[in-house]
């Protein structure tokens, strides 16, 4: 169960830094760049906070897959908008750290699920 409170508490972080970096990276330069980021680390923000305010801080499956979603949108995003080359440090950051939130994320999927289940089974035969 920290596990997944830890997890709730590192993508919160991770989209902070998302938002921010949307002014870091002198983003302006390329609206699409600043609205992309700033979008995008809102997402990871608002869905980290619904997922550790859930109960008992157990992600929902339907928001682990959206911020999946919103790790691989992070991932593919500036070739699509083509900034990677205009900003190649902003590309590298939206990369990283949309690759960082899509593993974590895929891990609670693949992973904490089965933990979470196997705990609640458990809990369950002792009531």
């Amino acid at each position: 169960m920290k596990t997944v409170k830890t997890f709730n508490w590192i993508t919160f972080g991770l989209g902070v830094w998302e938002v921010l970096s949307a002014f870091v990276f002198m983003r302006w330069t390329v609206p699409i760049a600043f609205w992309n980021a700033f979008v995008a680390g809102a997402l990871i923000l608002l869905l980290s906070i619904v997922a550790e305010r859930s109960k008992a801080a157990k992600i929902e499956v339907g928001l682990g897959w959206a911020i999946v979603a919103v790790g691989l949108w992070l991932v593919i995003s500036p070739f699509m908008f083509a900034y990677d080359v205009l900003l190649p440090i902003a590309m590298w950051n939206d990369v990283i750290v949309g690759a960082v939130t899509l593993v974590l994320a895929l891990r609670v999927e693949a992973v904490l699920h089965k933990e979470i289940a196997s705990e609640e089974e458990i809990a369950s035969e002792q009531s």
